[in-house]
């Protein structure tokens, strides 16, 4: 409900990728072979395969709507092509964020991939230059599942980009302790506390002008 209903415009937006390759297959999950709209697809929700029904059995019903995740993906990976325009790299990642909507709009509370959905919307929003959108949504991934180390990374590399170096610290600390000794979140850690902070800039009061 947070998140609000998929708009027209959204969902003109989330559109089929075209001519997906076989190294871009490769990079996805391995359900995403047997969503729907996939050419390896086998079954369909009336009968589904038997590799289907494991996912199923892991997912629910959800399940049926991951493909649009899947072509998120496609997108998003493709937007990070060095031959992408910019304006053609927005539109891809909006495209993505789409899909990933979708999936959320149809996902109950308790979908397990809940958290990661909300940690992409989160990195496609970023990445698309708008961070206060990628960052409500990285705390709506780690209030979810507070154990899911992802979006801690991310919020404490904005705040380290801002200048905010003890905020950065106080998200990564945070984060380690729910999950003590988590490699991603120490090395970021390190990393933050290592930098060097942006010098302050005083400004000299002027001298009063002799007679």
């Amino acid at each position: 409900a947070a998140l609000g209903l998929v708009s027209v415009a959204e969902w003109a937006l989330a559109t089929t990728p075209q001519n997906i390759t076989a190294a871009e297959l490769a990079r996805l999950p391995e359900y995403c072979p047997n969503t729907q709209s996939f050419p390896n697809q086998v079954g369909v929700p009336d009968a589904p395969s038997s590799v289907q029904r494991r996912w199923l059995s892991l997912m629910g019903p959800t399940f049926w709507h991951m493909h649009h995740y899947c072509w998120a993906l496609i997108s998003a990976n493709r937007s990070e092509d060095i031959a992408v325009a910019p304006n053609q790299r927005v539109a891809l990642l909006n495209s993505a964020i789409s899909d990933v909507r979708y999936v959320l709009e149809r996902a109950p509370a308790d979908f397990p991939l809940l958290p990661e959905l909300l940690y992409r919307v989160g990195q496609y929003h970023l990445k698309a230059g708008r961070p206060v959108e990628s960052m409500s949504h990285f705390n709506l991934s780690r209030t979810i599942k507070p154990d899911y180390w992802p979006p801690y990374v991310e919020l404490a590399k904005i705040s380290a980009a801002l200048g905010k170096q003890q905020e950065a610290i106080a998200v990564l600390e945070e984060g380690l302790k729910l999950m003590p000794d988590q490699p991603q979140l120490t090395e970021a850690l390190k990393r933050v506390k290592q930098a060097r902070p942006a010098p302050t800039v005083t400004k000299k009061p002027k001298t009063p002008a002799q007679p």
